[in-house]
């Protein structure tokens, strides 16, 4: 039988409100002893205020709390959730009264979802779109992390497709001899049926390649000789001083990295430094190295 489980859900304190999450078997049993209401059957799904105490019977907070009965629940479990204030003495003195009770443990990073999962609560492609959602820096990231949930409703019918070929290509084989004059007709189906797999396919593997450029960012470098302005051109993109300006040729030595907002795309900007033939510094001769090295990296170069 799986542990019951329990960890912080909310952002990092301190904050108004914290959502403290527990998942398992003794969840009810868990909020009962928090709540001191021994004997009382909660209704599931519906919010209640309470007082929570420790073990001892010392008054930590006063909070909201909800039991909720599985399946329907996002692991799939019997699970409770309590509403406290957000500081960091009381979030850690509930955590380490849920530590104290028989049955529960500290949650691993990712295990409420990995039970979701197991549970089948959701799909593999929805596990990774949580990720993204919860990542989510720009416009274009959050709404990648609501198109990558319904990556599974269209994988399923591709899958069934699949599956077809392959049976209809099985029985071609095992049944060769009996085909005769149709033989060049199934030959020109199954040829039509790949063709039309294929496309499919490689719409996918496109499709998934522009969400990891907008998952992880695209990256523009900025290139050109020494003293034309690029780091400028950073500072004006990023709308503060973030590379050093002057009219001396070699300032900037290394690369400089900003992570902006440009529309609704997260972008990182990269300024180098200048490229020129006729350096005798190897202080900007490495500098050089490593421009043209980003810049073989990079989405984008802008001369």
């Amino acid at each position: 039988m799986a542990s019951t489980i329990f960890a912080l859900s909310s952002g990092s304190p301190p904050s108004a409100i914290a959502v403290l999450r527990i998942s398992g078997t003794e969840s009810e049993s868990a909020l009962r002893q928090l709540t001191q209401k021994h004997s009382e059957r909660f209704k599931p799904f519906r919010l209640f205020y309470t007082p929570i105490f420790d073990k001892e019977g010392r008054l930590l907070d006063r909070a909201m709390a909800c039991f909720m009965k599985g399946p329907k629940t996002f692991t799939g479990e019997d699970s409770a959730e309590l509403y406290v204030h957000g500081s960091r003495a009381v979030i850690d003195a509930v955590c380490a009264t849920l530590a104290d009770l028989e049955g529960l443990e500290p949650a691993r990073a990712g295990e409420f979802t990995r039970r979701a999962f197991y549970n089948g609560k959701m799909n593999a492609a929805e596990v990774e779109a949580l990720g993204d959602l919860i990542n989510a820096q720009s416009e274009a990231q959050l709404r990648l992390s609501h198109a990558q949930s319904k990556v599974g409703e269209y994988l399923l019918p591709l899958r069934e497709k699949l599956v077809r070929f392959r049976a209809k290509m099985e029985a071609r084989i095992d049944f060769a001899e009996d085909l005769g004059d149709i033989e060049h007709t199934l030959d020109e189906e199954f040829k039509n049926d790949l063709d039309t797999l294929s496309s499919e396919l490689r719409h996918f593997i496109r499709s998934a390649n522009r969400g990891q450029l907008i998952r992880s960012g695209m990256s523009v470098a900025l290139i050109g000789r020494p003293n034309v302005g690029k780091s400028s051109l950073m500072n004006r993109l990023a709308e503060r001083d973030i590379a050093i300006t002057s009219n001396i040729s070699g300032t900037t030595r290394d690369c400089l990295e900003a992570r902006l907002h440009l529309g609704k795309q997260l972008v990182t900007v990269i300024d180098t430094a200048g490229i020129r033939t006729d350096s005798n510094d190897p202080l900007e001769v490495e500098g050089i190295r490593r421009t043209l090295r980003r810049a073989s990296e990079a989405h984008l170069i802008i001369l």
